[in-house]
């Protein structure tokens, strides 16, 4: 199993999200206006490489139930961002990072019960347990410590993950990671836009360049994840892909002065120790 695809992803992803998070501090920035500007930028950076790589797009791709499957995911991502920038505007970074851990559970189990390639025991139970790690790090003896907006996001991502990763495998087994990026990021500027143009055209110069260049992280997170999909497996890909979370962890407490939590740390430990288990076990 490829090591390097999904941990570049993860590096990739956490690192944009950092930015995210340092633009939406800028004064004048609102969440309206960063996803208005985001996703036809993302779509720029798509037919840039659509120019340049020429991925396929064969035309059944848009036939049935192809097209369904593929209208499906988009509008879960499409709902998932607003509700996930929303918190980010207000909530600790750190605080979602370590929640988005939590969604993976439904994510694992449903991946594994329904296709048999993604059975493997040893990288279940490692992907479990980084998961479970982290609920148990926001668990303060009576409940579960979660502040209302990442509560709504997790809330959603718990029902929706393995709807998600679902019906992303499935497209990745006709389409090619780069084409379905490509066209995801087509539908997302076409539902974002015209919502939110004119608070696009309010965003602040220096947040623009911060906006840019956590979606150029993005686009590449999102290929990368993907092609460790295809490569390598849900399941394994979404245990490498926790690192994200440790890495954008260290950077809210470095860079954007959020407090340590050496119960979360430690919940991250044993995400980092199921990762080795798996890699060279």
């Amino acid at each position: 199993m490829n090591f390097i695809i999904p941990a570049l992803a993860a590096v990739s992803q956490s690192a944009s999200f950092l930015v995210d998070k340092m633009a939406l501090r800028v004064r004048g920035m609102s969440v309206r206006g960063y996803l208005g500007m985001s996703f036809p930028l993302l779509f720029a950076f798509s037919l840039i490489l659509f120019v340049l790589f020429g991925p396929p797009f064969p035309r059944e791709l848009f036939t049935w139930p192809l097209n369904g499957i593929f209208a499906a995911s988009a509008a879960l991502i499409i709902v998932m961002n607003v509700v996930f920038y929303r918190a980010m505007a207000k909530d600790e970074m750190q605080e979602l990072e370590v929640l988005d851990l939590l969604e993976r559970i439904p994510a694992i189990l449903v991946t594994a019960a329904v296709f048999s390639d993604e059975r493997s025991p040893v990288i279940v139970g490692a992907a479990l347990a980084s998961s479970l790690a982290i609920a148990w790090a926001h668990w303060t003896g009576k409940k579960f410590s979660i502040k209302r907006t990442s509560l709504q996001f997790i809330l959603l991502g718990f029902v929706t993950a393995p709807i998600r990763v679902g019906l992303t495998k499935i497209l990745l087994t006709a389409w090619h990671p780069l084409s379905l990026e490509i066209a995801r990021n087509a539908v997302f500027s076409v539902a974002f836009w015209p919502a939110y143009r004119r608070d696009m055209q309010a965003v602040p110069r220096r947040a623009a360049f911060m906006v840019i260049i956590a979606n150029v992280l993005t686009f590449a997170a999102a290929v990368l994840g993907h092609m460790s999909y295809q490569l390598s497996g849900v399941v394994y890909t979404i245990l490498l892909m926790s690192l994200q979370p440790f890495l954008v962890y260290i950077g809210a407490v470095l860079f954007l002065g959020e407090r340590f939590h050496p119960r979360k740390f430690s919940a991250f430990l044993v995400v980092l120790a199921s990762i080795l288990v798996v890699q060279f076990g």
